[in-house]
């Protein structure tokens, strides 16, 4: 797992050849006017999914781990908790699939307060429970780009 600011987010450009295309596809991006939904990233298997939600109660909220994409989750309005936990302490309550490139867990782990502006990057070892209200639930909009695990 990676937590950082998004103008510091070049420095970790060596740890996948696709991150580089995906900061410059945001940076060309207004993404508070974009509609919700999936993006493509030029020259890449990578995408951009914009999401709008309110975050949500730590009660209702799931862990989960993907093996096909690391996540680069930016909070680009708003403020929730990132669950981060290695997926070999948490239990499994619903087995890896495929087809939606998940599993889920039930278990504890750290809670990282995640601002408007902040990036976390979740490898396929690393357990993530995003989107969890920080007090009361807010408005969130966020990107996730998604790259492919090689």
């Amino acid at each position: 797992m990676i937590f950082d600011r998004i103008e510091h987010m070049d420095t970790y450009a060596h740890v996948h050849a696709d991150l580089p295309k995906v900061l410059a596809t945001l940076a060309t991006m207004d993404i508070a006017q974009l509609e919700s939904g999936r993006y493509p990233v030029q020259d890449s298997e990578a995408f951009i999914l914009v999401q709008r939600y309110t975050s949500r109660m730590r009660e209702v909220s799931v862990w989960e781990s993907h093996r096909k994409f690391i996540d680069v989750q930016y909070v680009v309005a708003g403020e929730e908790l990132m669950g981060y936990q290695t997926i070999d302490v948490l239990s499994v309550s619903k087995p890896y699939d495929a087809t939606s490139d998940a599993a889920l867990y039930t278990g504890e782990g750290l809670m990282i307060h995640a601002g408007a502006g902040t990036v976390a990057l979740f490898f396929p070892q690393d357990g993530h429970m995003p989107g969890v209200a920080v007090g009361s639930g807010v408005p969130i909009l966020k990107v996730v780009a998604k790259l492919p695990v090689r």
